[in-house]
């Protein structure tokens, strides 16, 4: 446990050989992961007792000595560490699969002990060699390898795509540096970036202030974009809610990654309003980002598994914070 600590302190080591390899190999400097990196090298002794004991709870089958096979499918390169750190709480050994987008040196210099490779893109069947395969990567990925791994009779645990949404009560301009931090890294593409901006009740003076400033704000924040385009388009108010969207295209944020799609910004008047959302997306919703994260009404709108934690630090969760998987025994 304590080499583990030693391992999570160095994260944040202004001399590691990892920090000049991010850029090169993941397409994005140290600066940008630096306040993940940071969280996570503050984790303590009783977090990493906890996350074990909660590990155990969450995958009973796994023993002592089991080799598993990490496949890491998603576009986001960090993907795999919380794995490996999982690894070695509970003393299985883990080989790990990575996106061809992402090389390979920046793991090896987090990881020299691990066998790591670029992901094989044609299994027919399930790896013979392991006990368990664990997928992080697309819902299509996670039906494909749920097949195999069912004709099998092996396990499989799988994390498919999520979606987390922003959400401010007023259009406070205020809170849009805090937006624009959740959504720069990773170029929005992981399941704790927001995908859509739920905006309380604004007049329309109001909401074209502040859509003008977060057009500003992305414009500053990408600046790789090709094209920013802002438009309103107004729904009649006997069918509320109102949209915007604020779009950029044509933006490489990292290397390997599909452009940053629509942000989509969802005006409403009522919280009663956006229940039929979150019921569409039930199970889906990784995390709800909030300028007032306090209120209870929010954590019953959606569900215990969502993580509802302040702008501006929705990407950078602790170490120890759990998803649930599918999980085929």
């Amino acid at each position: 446990m304590n080499s583990l600590l030693a391992f999570l302190e160095s994260l944040a080591d202004p001399s590691s050989a990892f920090r000049g390899l991010c850029e090169p190999d993941w397409g994005m400097p140290y600066a940008e992961l630096e306040p993940l990196f940071r969280r996570w090298s503050q984790t303590s002794m009783a977090e990493l007792e906890a996350f074990r004991f909660a590990l155990q709870g969450l995958y009973p089958r796994r023993k002592t000595g089991d080799k598993l096979l990490f496949i890491g499918a998603a576009t986001v390169p960090i993907t795999p560490i919380p794995e490996i750190i999982a690894a070695e709480l509970l003393g299985y050994q883990l080989e790990v699969q990575v996106h061809r987008n992402f090389g390979l040196e920046a793991y090896l210099a987090l990881f020299p002990k691990l066998h790591f490779a670029h992901l094989d893109a044609h299994y027919r069947v399930f790896p013979e060699s392991y006990d368990e395969v664990l997928v992080h990567g697309s819902d299509q990925t996670i039906d494909h390898f749920a097949a195999l791994a069912q004709s099998a009779a092996k396990r499989f645990s799988g994390f498919g795509h999520k979606i987390s949404f922003a959400c401010l009560e007023t259009s406070e301009s205020v809170s849009i540096p805090a937006l624009l931090s959740d959504l720069r890294l990773f170029g929005g593409r992981g399941c704790l970036s927001p995908q859509a901006l739920l905006l309380g009740a604004a007049s329309e003076g109001e909401l074209a202030v502040f859509l003008k400033t977060l057009n500003q704000g992305l414009s500053q924040s990408f600046p790789l974009t090709a094209s920013l385009q802002l438009w309103l388009e107004q729904k009649t108010p006997a069918n509320p809610p109102n949209y915007s969207r604020l779009q950029v295209s044509k933006s490489q944020l990292f290397r390997g990654a599909a452009p940053l799609g629509a942000l989509e910004v969802l005006v409403y008047s009522k919280q009663s309003e956006l229940k039929s959302l979150f019921e569409r997306f039930e199970g889906r919703v990784a995390a709800l980002g909030m300028n007032s994260p306090t209120q209870a009404s929010w954590r019953e709108l959606v569900g215990a598994e969502t993580r509802i934690i302040p702008l501006g630090q929705m990407q950078t969760p602790e170490l120890t914070w759990l998803q649930k998987p599918t999980l085929y025994l």
